[in-house]
């Protein structure tokens, strides 16, 4: 972990306050240069920076205070290019500029004088790029520093926004003045604490696998050890999707246009040729040889696509569906939906209709959303390959207290009675037939098909994911750097840690 020495030094708090908004310096355009910055956070916290200020240091033999007016600033690219990465540019005389603060809507991160970052030069006329800096939390407090995974920001900017390069008429200088004591240190000590899981499946060894942050898989074996396998890069990955390939058993997609593959027997992911993939963040993946594989992607602030592509590995991706995120009053749409089953798959619009590929038959077909409804809420897999939906039958009001199963790819559907109103996710089925939902705050669980529903654990609005065991994980939201995965065994009364991202050592150091 890092030392107690070296949390003192960095000097770092993130803490919500009003927005500071820098005075840049004015400068000849002509004589500035372009800077290009990126920045990755492990924190639910901060989804990227907005702005960073910098300061331009006095030249050598003059003084002045660290805050002065000699103020310059580093903005985000516009639109919203990754979920916890975010690109940024400023134009600046030449010079030496150390970083001041960095800023996240009403958050702000001060930097001290002594830094995990350091300080970069600016000489006139040539474009400098300053590579990748990461955020991780360190219990409540974080850090921020230099991060040798990503050196450059020139590939990834050709690709999600070309037009950020125009200023790049020559070849850009790295820019840092020097290498920063402890910036390996925090590198290393980031990527062993992730924070964050989604998209979580259980595998048919009973193994579970979940998406996390800085390029991430957490994988579970069957007796509730955890362990990190990583790719390449750091740009976090939003959902895995188990596999059975003779060279993969795991596919992953992410921010950033990520695509990886885990090959079997090795612990490390490895990129995929993305093809002719757009630009965009890849929400989710479903597929196999057979069927043809597809992503949900999302490019913008708003629009939400899904494509298919008969390979995998430097595919041919065609457009199938695309639609707004949210509607004009800003609403949350759940646009398009996806889903797997050892049976087959599919995908559907929030309106339907479903279309569905069965590996018996090896064809497609279109299915209508259930008699009397309109709108797909949303939709999971119950451990037997079941379809559990929440539908509404009108716009957005779920009325009737029901859930839906189908087990037969939604081919035929058959209500559930619940005793709640609106369930915050469907009524899923667990192995040996229990059924379970939340509400409250609470799990409640039925063991006679929903005749009667006793009131189980407590829940706090966190993502649970049933076992085939009759074991049910629960995956925290990161709240004040904390993440954490949680395990129970007697239907959430009482859970017991399993993965976290607490560390002991630095809080009994900033207890002393």
């Amino acid at each position: 972990m890092l030392s107690r020495n070296r949390l003192k030094q960095a000097g770092l708090a993130l803490f919500a306050a009003s927005i500071f908004v820098a005075g840049a310096a004015s400068a000849d355009s002509s004589a500035s240069s372009p800077v290009v910055l990126s920045v990755t956070a492990n924190t639910a916290e901060v989804y990227g920076f907005d702005r960073v200020r910098v300061k331009r240091l006095p030249p050598p033999g003059t003084t002045s205070s660290f805050f002065s007016d000699d103020d310059f600033q580093l903005s985000a690219v516009d639109g919203q290019v990754g979920r916890d990465t975010r690109f940024l540019i400023g134009f600046m005389p030449p010079g030496e500029y150390r970083f001041v603060s960095f800023h996240s809507g009403n958050k702000e991160l001060k930097i001290g004088e002594k830094n995990l970052i350091g300080t970069f030069t600016v000489s006139g006329g040539q474009p400098v790029d300053l590579g990748r800096l990461i955020l991780t939390p360190v219990n409540s407090k974080v850090l921020i520093g230099r991060i040798a995974r990503a050196p450059t920001n020139v590939d990834l900017l050709r690709r999600h926004t070309p037009g950020a390069l125009k200023r790049f008429t020559t070849p850009a200088a790295n820019g840092w003045t020097g290498p920063v004591d402890g910036a390996p240190e925090l590198e290393k000590y980031a990527l062993a604490k992730p924070s964050g899981a989604q998209c979580a499946s259980e595998r048919a060894d009973g193994t579970v696998v979940a998406a996390s942050r800085l390029g991430t898989v957490l994988m579970r074996s069957a007796n509730g050890r955890w362990r990190a396998v990583q790719g390449p890069g750091v740009e976090s990955v939003l959902c895995v999707l188990p596999v059975d390939l003779p060279d993969t058993e795991l596919v992953a997609v992410g921010e950033l246009g990520t695509l990886l593959r885990k090959p079997r027997g090795v612990e490390q992911l490895q990129p995929i040729d993305p093809g002719n993939l757009p630009p965009g963040n890849l929400l989710r993946i479903a597929g196999s040889p057979a069927s043809g594989w597809f992503v949900i992607s999302k490019a913008g602030d708003n629009m939400v696509s899904l494509y298919r592509s008969a390979k995998l590995d430097a595919g041919d991706w065609k457009l199938v569906l695309s639609k707004p995120e949210r509607d004009r009053a800003g609403r949350d749409k759940d646009p398009m939906f996806t889903w797997q089953t050892e049976a087959g798959l599919g995908y559907s619009s929030a309106e339907g209709p479903m279309h569905v590929f069965e590996h018996a038959t090896g064809k497609w077909s279109e299915r209508a959303l259930p008699t009397g409804f309109n709108r797909l809420m949303h939709i999971a897999v119950g451990s037997k390959g079941q379809l559990n939906a929440q539908i509404a039958n009108s716009s957005w009001v779920i009325v009737n207290e029901e859930s839906m199963v189908s087990n037969d790819l939604g081919a035929s559907w058959t209500k559930r009675k619940v005793p709640v109103r609106i369930p915050p996710q469907p009524v899923v089925e667990m192995h040996d037939g229990t059924m379970w939902t939340t509400h409250n705050n609470q799990i409640i669980t039925s063991s006679d098909n929903g005749a009667t529903w006793p009131v189980g654990g407590k829940h706090n609005g966190e993502t649970v994911l049933p076992l085939r065991s009759g074991v049910l994980l629960k995956f925290e939201y990161p709240r004040y750097g904390y993440f954490s995965i949680e395990a129970s065994a007697d239907q959430g009364k009482e859970w017991k840690i399993e993965f976290s991202n607490f560390d002991l050592a630095a809080y009994q150091s900033a207890k002393k």
